[in-house]
């Protein structure tokens, strides 16, 4: 209970440590005796943390320039720069003043260069000019002659050709054969001068126009019953004709018996000299005159308008065809713009 108090009446500091009269940590004053903190010595006047170790050598740091030295050495380098510049500036003058009084090796080079081009460019155009000319000139006979050599043998060409056109055209159509009658439908026709009546017997021209029929897969001859026919297949050939001459028979047994076809009679014959080069072949001669060369108009002024026609837009002529009221008998022309009558196709039909 005296504890207590004693520690409740202690208003500058704390009770001493149990009591004993000991001071605590190392027999200091009690804390509450203890100086202030302010009361301590400052500390400026306290002593160096290691005052023991030995000073160290500093090292020997050069001193900085002051302000002075720095706005000197700054004015030294700008007029170092200016002087630098400026002989730069009369250098560059010095140059360009060379350049303007006397050309560069490469400029002089340049321009002999060029100088050169244009003098060889100006011989090669001279001669190359002179070149087309002679050229020209040459070509310019040459040409000529020969467009002329050209059209002369052209002219000769067509010349050959219009006359041996001429002398292989057809004859003009012919006078009236005695004989012949002057109606078409008469079924009469003049071959070579003589006038035949249709159906005719083959004997009658057999001495001049053959046939064989082993030609058509016949070795032993074709044999023909009454009233038989045979259309225009059958060739006749003359040696003594021209050999593209078209000349094709019909046959007809127009007796009561059997017979071998080189003993009837031909009912229609067929006449073609289109083909032919040379005047060589049988005249044939219409009613009328009408024969080889007639023109459409010759045709046309002896027979009238046919019952019924053609025309080759290609091969550029007519086929006209005239048939009698019966049409027991026609008549066939083909009729060429250039060389009149070329074709005549006769048929009779009577016997049928």
């Amino acid at each position: 209970m005296s504890q207590n108090n004693t520690f409740n009446n202690n208003q500058t500091g704390a009770p001493t440590y149990g009591q004993q009269g000991q001071n605590p940590y190392n027999q200091q004053a009690p804390y509450g005796q203890q100086q202030a903190y302010n009361q301590q010595m400052s500390y400026n006047q306290q002593q160096p943390y290691n005052p023991q170790v030995p000073n160290r050598p500093q090292p020997n740091v050069p001193t900085p320039p002051s302000g002075n030295n720095n706005k000197n050495i700054i004015i030294i380098g700008a007029i170092a720069a200016g002087v630098i510049i400026i002989g730069l500036v009369i250098a560059l003058i010095v140059i360009l003043n060379k350049k303007d009084e006397e050309p560069s090796t490469e400029t002089a080079s340049r321009n002999t260069r060029e100088a050169v081009t244009e003098e060889v460019t100006e011989d090669i155009t001279e001669e190359r000019v002179t070149e087309e000319v002679t050229e020209a000139a040459t070509e310019a006979p040459t040409e000529a002659a020969t467009e002329a050599a050209t059209e002369a043998a052209t002219e000769a060409a067509t010349d050959a050709t219009t006359e041996e056109a001429k002398d292989s055209a057809p004859a003009a159509p012919a006078a009236t054969v005695d004989g012949l009658s002057d109606d078409l439908y008469s079924e009469q026709v003049s071959i070579d001068g003589k006038v035949y009546h249709l159906p005719f017997d083959y004997s009658l021209i057999s001495d001049e126009y053959t046939f064989d029929m082993a030609d058509y897969g016949y070795e032993g001859g074709y044999v023909m019953n009454p009233e038989d026919k045979v259309t225009s297949t059958i060739q006749l050939e003359n040696p003594n004709v021209d050999e593209d001459l078209d000349f094709y028979v019909g046959f007809v047994n127009t007796s009561g018996e059997a017979k071998d076809i080189k003993e009837t009679s031909i009912y229609s014959v067929d006449f073609d000299i289109t083909w032919t080069e040379t005047t060589n072949y049988p005249s044939v001669v219409l009613p009328k005159g009408i024969t080889w060369g007639a023109t459409l108009e010759d045709v046309k002024a002896a027979y009238g308008e046919p019952d019924d026609s053609y025309y080759s837009d290609s091969l550029h002529y007519w086929s006209y065809t005239y048939e009698d009221d019966d049409y027991d008998y026609d008549v066939q022309l083909t009729i060429y713009e250039d060389r009149g009558i070329t074709e005549i196709d006769l048929s009779s039909y009577k016997n049928d």
